[in-house]
């Protein structure tokens, strides 16, 4: 599976804005001091103002740690997953909540 990523719309990018910038708010003073670093290390390529593209976080993940994400369709069976982290892959979907499901 692969992201497409010229499939996301205004109202993708929207929504993901919404959920970075809630979650990252939300770690300020939850986060470790080493995760909250690595997320300004990772700014180029995880932000708020544009969806994650794979590709270039694979790039980033690959040459600072060595993982890399794995697109899934969703869940998937717990072996599989298991396997894929055995690999320093981790498992991400591409879809995006809509508005209507924002606070699921």
């Amino acid at each position: 599976m692969k992201q497409d990523y010229d499939q996301y719309t205004e109202q993708d990018l929207k929504i993901w804005n919404i959920l970075f910038s809630r979650q990252f708010e939300n770690l300020q003073d939850k986060a470790s001091t080493a995760y909250t670093d690595a997320l300004g290390k990772m700014k180029p390529v995880l932000n708020a103002h544009e969806i994650p593209n794979f590709d270039k976080i694979n790039q980033w993940f690959i040459n600072e740690t060595g993982w890399q994400i794995e697109c899934v369709p969703g869940l998937i069976p717990v072996d599989d997953f298991f396997e894929l982290l055995s690999q320093k892959k981790f498992c991400s979907s591409t879809w995006l909540r809509s508005m209507k499901n924002l606070d699921y």
